[in-house]
């Protein structure tokens, strides 16, 4: 497994337990008129670009579920760059 494979596998095993909390905190710090009971992640990525100053070296790193089919994930991508 590369370096970059073991970024993106313990990022994606950090947003899997963590975005959920996120997501329900949401309702803790704001007054909205419907709070949400337990929110499903149906989608993600999170598209990370990375830089090391030191040499030079970066990659991008995207991080989904590997279950959910391509075309999902691609919609899920244009309607964030389309909002």
């Amino acid at each position: 497994m590369s370096n970059g494979d073991v970024i993106q596998e313990s990022l994606k095993s950090w947003l899997e337990e963590n975005l959920p909390k996120f997501l329900v905190s949401v309702n803790e710090d704001l007054e909205l008129d419907e709070r949400w009971d337990m929110p499903t992640i149906e989608d993600y990525c999170l598209v990370v670009a990375v830089r090391d100053f030191k040499d030079g070296n970066g990659g991008i790193f995207s991080i989904f579920d590997g279950n959910v089919p391509t075309y999902r994930i691609t919609g899920l991508l244009s309607t964030a760059l389309n909002s």
